[in-house]
This record gives C-alpha cells, structure tokens and sequence, in this order.
C-alpha cells in the first residue's frame, strides 16, 4: 500500500494504542498476584545494585524453574531504572502490549496487502483491515491477565519476538533473490527469533508454525508467480528437522514432558477432551466478552472425563471440527478466512493440548485471539463493501463491538485496580471457584491481622465456602487451622482429623504442598499451638506415602518439631530418590547443624555433581542456599565427626 492509502489507518491505529494504554491505567495500582511471588516477590537475584555482566547473569537464570532469561532480565532492569513497585511493572507491560499492536498491525498489513496483490481482494477492505483488526485486538478484554498480572510478561515478551520473526522473515523473504543467501538468512532468522522468543517463555518455539501458517496460505511458496525452489527446499528441510525434534523430546524426555499429570486431578486424555470446551469457552470471550466469565479463576472448568461427559464435550468437538473444515475449504476463496482459523489453532497447539498444565488460562489467547478478531472484522467490512442498504448498519454494529470491548476491558481494569476488590469480584463472579473464594478468604484474614478484627469471621465464612467447593482436598482445613492459629476464629479440632482422615487420598496435590509448608512454619514459629498435638498424626502418615517429597516433609517435622533426629536422618535419605532439590538442601544443613562432617562431606559432592547436570528441576530457587553449603564443603578437609 502506498503511504498515502496508509495515513487513515496509521492514525486510527495510534488512536487505538492510545486508548488502550488509557483503558490499562485503572488497573496499575493492582496487587501482584501469585505466580509473582515466586517470580518477583521472593526472588531477591533480581534486585540488582549495577548494570555488572554478573549481576545480570544472575537475575537471568533466576527463574524458579529454569530458563525465561529474556523475561527475567527485564523484570531486573524494571526494578533497576524504575523499581520494584508493582505499578512500573504493569505500566511497562502495557506499553510492550501496545508496541506488539504495532508489530502485529504491520504483520497484518504486509500478509493482507500481499494477498490484495495476488488474490485480488478489494482494495479498501486491504487498506483498513489491518489496523481494524489490530485496534480490536488491543481492547480485546480476554488480553487483560496477559498485561496486568505482571509475570505474564513472558507472554508478552514472547509474542513480540514471534511477531518480529514473522514480519523479519516477511521482509526478508521478498528482498533476498539469491538462493544461496535465501538458504542462510531465512533459516537465521527462523532460529534466531525462535530462541529469542523461547527465552522469553517456551511458546516462542510456536514461530515456525506461525511462518508456515503464512507461507502456505499467503505466498504458498511462489516467488514472482513461480514456485521458489529454495523455499520449498527450506521447509521441508524445516518440516523433517522439527518432526524428527519433537520425535526424539517425546522418546527421551517422556517423563519431564507428561509427569506433571501425576500431580493433576485429571489424565492426558481427560485433558485433551476438557481442551476441547475450554477452546470454544475462549471463543465465546473473544467475540462476546464479559467481566462475569473473565476471571483468573477457572478452576471450577469442569472436566471432560468422556467425549460425552459433559455432552458440550462432543458439541465443542463439532465446532472445532467444522472450524478446522472451513479453513481447508476456504484456503482457495478465502485465505484470510483460513489465515485466521490456523492463526487460532497455531497460538493454542502447546498450551491447549497433551502436556500436564491447567486447564483453562485466558493469556494462552493473547497471540490466539487476532486469528478471530481478523476474521471478524473482515466479514464486517467485506459485508458492508457488498451490502450497501445495511451498511450503516453493519458499520454501527462494528461501532458498538469496540465500545463493548472498551468497556467490559475498563471495567477489569478497574476490578484489577486493588487486592480486595480483585478478590472480591473473584469470589462473587466466580462462586463455583474454590481458589476464588479461598484467595477471598486470605485477602479478608490479612486485613484481619492488619487489625480489622470484623474481618476474622468473614475470612472463616469463605473458607469454609472453598471447603465446600473441593470437598476432595484437604487445603482448606490446613487454611482453617492457620488462621485460626492466628486468632481469626475459634480453633476446631474437626479440621486437622478431617484433613487426617483426607490425607491418605489427596496426596498428590500440588497446592496441598505449599498448604504444608505453610503449616510446617507455623509449627516451627510456636504459633501453632492447638494443632499441635495432632500433628503427629498427620506427618507419620507422609512416610506411608513413598513420594519422596512428602517423605521429605515428614523428616523436616522430626528435625524441626518433634525433635527425633533419627528418624529425620532415616527419612532425609528417602527423600533424596526426589527431583526437589530443596530436600537435599534440607539434609545437607541438617548435617551441618548436627555436624556430622563425615557424612557431609561423602553427600556434598553427589549433590554437587547433580546440580551440574541439571537433575533437579528447580535448582535455580536454592541458589543462595547452594552457595552457603558450598562455602561448608571448602572446610571438608578439616572437618571430623
């Protein structure tokens, strides 16, 4: 398009990221939320005190489970330049949000003016398709929990390298003739962003698949109206090499890629068939969103256990499956149509599928969602072209889906803008969550021991509502008895014999292992008091349960609580079989404080040796202590028992 064609829809899409950027600002005063605490709050590697190559090395490999770089760098310079209030954080994510808007509408308006060329499409919906379609986007309330809960930077970051390669390999695609040099910078580039993406968060790896969505749909590997030779060499060169990646990641790292389901209330399959509702439940949000059903929480998403338990199951199925149908028939007359389609399909192929993640997530459709968005507003403007009588109509329509969209996403920004009333609007929103009305719960117990003392019983009230919600779990007692420790409410020995008898069922959990923690801490402080003489109970039958973790926990409470070393040292050795590496950490100070050096000195060096081989899946959070038992093992020599 020329610059001058070009003009209108560069001003309405600078209007857009204006507004969008406004419509944010309520929700910059909101709390940070709970991926934040490991990624931020607690992570002291980030609060870097100069720009040292060290220091920066450092906040980079500081996430929690390994990997991010990119992402966590940028959390470090956050902090440096602007500091560690939340609101900084959120104001600099939503300006990477409105810059991805202006990568992604001129993706969109390379893809869409290379198709005006070769598919003749009328020439006004080419021209302001783009930036209608991004505008949208921008508003688009499901993009919320993308850019105002901070540690969904990854995302954000994410995506702008994912639409940088694609719109790098655009341009460069269309300037390099030579063979040769279309052999080595296409792939450069593929690889190159790709990585820089991957660093960001693992759905950059989804790039490739973004380009091929483009190639095939757009340029279909021609170049000058014939067939590129190289092109065609380049992706089926690419197509081998991935099929052959993701064969031998399946093959040799089955386990670390599907043993997350061990710790999940549901199976693979269980969750192949949720995904398929949870697709057509982010459709619903992404053509008519409401602050009702956009949440944080999904956790009350129920499971599909068969294709017809629940039915929506099977008739989710069917809309996917017709959407898939009308992509491969409209790939000949309607390529914009089919772009979408694979664009939505594409944006959901890691995070929506086979691996052991949660169930429903809305920031798996920041990318996702333009894919509809754009077929959305094509049909409006391409109607509106041919049907000249409704066209004021058609046009008012469209008119009224942008301020729908502004004021649903205004109105969650404000939701956003505090703890409470985030809390609150959770818990009345969401009455099926048990996480929402158990966050609630906490919001009011915290203002409880801020000395708001009304709010002691309030917080019982939504505990026992998340109670009632997962009657399966054992969370919620553990909840109870903390606050009620804490003099929120009257203690009752119902709980901790309930949680006993619940135990034995419930222990593989996921968040009933930081519930124990928590009580464990509580224990150790001599806070716990009337919960005490249960206890017992409770972690002798850890030792039943041969994980190595909850073994683990069990030696902590006997080294820490109840004060038999014995059997802590007989367990600590049990719990070690684990990938955690928290319980070697634990039973190397155990060691120290016992000083036992001998042992100490033989166990060091197998620890060690399996942090350099990156055993553990989460030795990035153990750093310091990795480093304090380190500095023990330089004594080994002079050390005896």
């Amino acid at each position: 398009m020329t610059n001058n064609k070009l003009f209108l829809p560069t001003i309405f899409l600078a209007l857009a990221v204006l507004a969008s950027f406004f419509l944010y600002l309520p929700g910059f005063t909101g709390p940070l939320l709970f991926d934040d605490a490991h990624v931020l709050t607690n992570n002291k590697r980030l609060l870097i005190s100069s720009l040292d190559p060290l220091q920066l090395i450092r906040a980079m490999e500081s996430f929690v489970a390994g990997g991010r770089q990119i992402s966590m760098l940028s959390f470090a310079l956050n902090i440096y330049f602007l500091g560690d209030s939340s609101w900084w954080m959120k104001c600099v994510n939503t300006l990477i949000h409105c810059a991805n808007g202006v990568v992604l509408f001129i993706v969109a308006e390379k893809i869409i003016s290379q198709l005006c060329e070769t598919r003749n499409l009328d020439k006004k919906v080419c021209c302001f398709l783009p930036a209608v379609a991004t505008a949208l986007w921008l508003i688009s309330p499901i993009n919320l929990t993308s850019v105002l809960y901070i540690s969904q930077r990854m995302t954000l970051l994410s995506s702008f390298f994912i639409l940088a390669g694609i719109l790098t390999y655009i341009v460069a695609r269309g300037r390099i003739e030579q063979p040769a040099r279309k052999l080595l910078y296409l792939p450069l580039i593929i690889v190159g962003f790709t990585t820089l993406g991957y660093l960001c968060k693992e759905n950059g790896a989804l790039l490739p698949l973004f380009i091929a969505i483009i190639e095939i749909t757009v340029f279909r590997f021609k170049s000058d109206g014939r067939y590129d030779k190289t092109i065609v060499t380049l992706f089926t060169g690419t197509t081998v090499v991935g099929v052959l990646g993701v064969c031998y990641i399946l093959f040799t790292r089955y386990k670390w890629l599907f043993g997350g389901f061990e710790f999940r209330e549901f199976s693979q399959i269980e969750r192949v068939l949720t995904q398929f509702r949870a697709l057509t439940f982010y459709l619903s949000q992404i053509l008519a969103p409401t602050t009702s059903e956009l949440s944080l929480w999904h956790d009350h998403f129920t499971i599909s256990t068969g294709l017809f338990s629940p039915v929506s199951t099977f008739l989710s199925a069917i809309v996917l499956i017709a959407m898939g149908g009308l992509a491969i028939l409209s790939f000949q007359r309607s390529p914009l149509i089919c772009i979408g389609l694979a664009w939505f399909f594409v944006g959901h192929a890691m995070e929506s599928t086979i691996l052991p993640l949660e169930l429903v997530h809305e920031h798996r459709n920041y990318l996702a969602s333009f894919g509809i968005l754009l077929i959305l507003c094509y049909a409006a403007l391409s109607a509106a072209l041919w049907l000249k009588k409704f066209r004021i109509g058609i046009y008012a329509a469209l008119t009224a889906v942008f301020l729908w969209n502004s004021h649903v996403l205004l109105d969650r920004a404000r939701i956003w803008s505090s703890e409470y009333s985030f809390a609150e609007h959770g818990a009345k929103e969401q009455p099926g969550s048990a996480f929402a009305n158990y966050h609630f719960a906490r919001i009011q117990l915290n203002r409880f021991l801020n000395g708001q003392k009304e709010y002691g019983e309030l917080s019982k009230t939504s505990f026992l509502k998340a109670r009632a919600l997962e009657p399966d779990q054992m969370v919620a007692e553990l909840a109870l008895i903390l606050a009620s420790e804490n003099g929120a409410f009257e203690y009752d020995p119902e709980w901790m014999q309930t949680a006993i008898d619940k135990f034995p069922s419930v222990a593989k959990s996921a968040p009933l292992q930081g519930s124990i923690i928590s009580f464990l801490e509580c224990l150790d402080w001599g806070v716990c008091v009337n919960s005490k003489k249960e206890a017992q109970k409770l972690f002798d039958l850890f030792l039943e349960t041969n994980n190595a973790r909850f073994i683990g926990y069990y030696a902590l409470y006997y080294w820490k609580i109840d004060y038999q070393p014995e059997k802590a040292e007989a367990a600590f050795d049990r719990s070690l079989k684990g990938r955690d590496v928290r319980f070697w950490t634990y039973y190397l100070q155990y060691l120290v404080e016992k000083k036992k050096w001998n042992l100490f000195c033989e166990k060091h060096p197998q620890f060690e040796t399996k942090v350099k081989n990156f055993e553990f899946k989460n030795s990035i959070s153990a750093l310091n202590e990795i480093s304090a038992l380190a500095s023990y093992a330089s004594k080994c020599d002079v050390h005896s028992d």
